[in-house]
């Protein structure tokens, strides 16, 4: 006859099993509020510091704290991506590093003049893009590479790309028509919520990574004071014309994926 106590021990085995795998979760939600407490007190810093520099208003701090609150919330929704793994890592700390510097550059479009801060835009997104090489690096040697830090690398490109056409179109250097350029990928994810089969996996395209990269390039010039209005103006095009080609491309392939039924 089995003993009551071992009955107990059976019957609470699943019980101390969810709470065991509970626990990496728990750690992890720890790192990330700190992580995201630290970002926070860099953003006020950097907001701090600029406002000495140039005369910033308070619409733009505003506006720089309001996307990093919306950065926070997304990353709290994509958290559970990371798991198994306890710790945030150090990729997804520079990628977060990266995030809060997005923020402060989107902050500056449409309050503050792009002619009266010189060369900080331009080396702020330079600054940027030069992280963008860090986080994969630092992902692959403490072991920690996730689908959250794949996806918070896209969605910090994706803001980047956002930020840059902001200031190139409140600044005048292109049209308002640049942001479309900047659009094309939310609009997209968008509508792969309403059509599934749109949402599916594409296949690894190097071409599709030389148009983000080329057309990244071409916008990031035009933020140069060097660069004249006309020529911005000329490169934006091109990267809008590169990634609508891109897009048009995945959406095709898709397309024909649906019609044969593929899953």
């Amino acid at each position: 006859m089995e003993k009551p106590a071992s009955r107990v021990r059976r019957a609470a085995a699943p019980l101390l099993r969810q709470l065991d795998d509970s626990r990496p979760a728990a750690s992890l939600r720890g790192e990330v509020s700190a992580a995201l407490l630290r970002g926070a007190v860099l953003l006020a810093a950097a907001l701090t510091i600029l406002s000495f520099a140039v005369v910033l208003p308070v619409q733009s701090m505003a506006q720089s704290a309001a996307l990093y609150a919306v950065v926070c919330v997304w990353i709290w929704y994509a958290l559970p991506l990371h798991l198994p793994h306890r710790r945030f890592g150090p990729a997804n700390e520079v990628t977060l590093i990266r995030a809060v510097l997005v923020c402060l550059l989107a902050g500056l479009s449409g309050w503050v003049e792009l002619q009266s801060l010189g060369w900080l835009p331009f080396l702020l997104a330079l600054t940027i893009l030069l992280l963008d090489g860090v986080d994969g690096w630092a992902a692959r040697r403490s072991g920690l590479p996730s689908a959250f830090g794949e996806r918070f690398d896209i969605e910090v490109d994706s803001l980047l790309l956002l930020a840059i056409c902001m200031l190139l179109a409140f600044s005048e250097k292109a049209g308002i028509w640049v942001l479309g350029a900047a659009l094309l990928r939310y609009a997209f994810v968008a509508a792969g919520k309403a059509l599934p089969w749109l949402a599916r996996s594409l296949p690894p395209r190097m071409a599709r990574k030389t148009c983000f990269v080329v057309a990244a390039a071409l916008l990031f010039a035009g933020l140069a004071p060097l660069v004249p209005p006309e020529f911005a103006a000329a490169m934006a095009s091109a990267a809008t014309v590169l990634l609508a080609v891109s897009f048009a491309v995945d959406l095709l392939w898709l397309t024909r994926q649906a019609r044969r039924g593929v899953s």
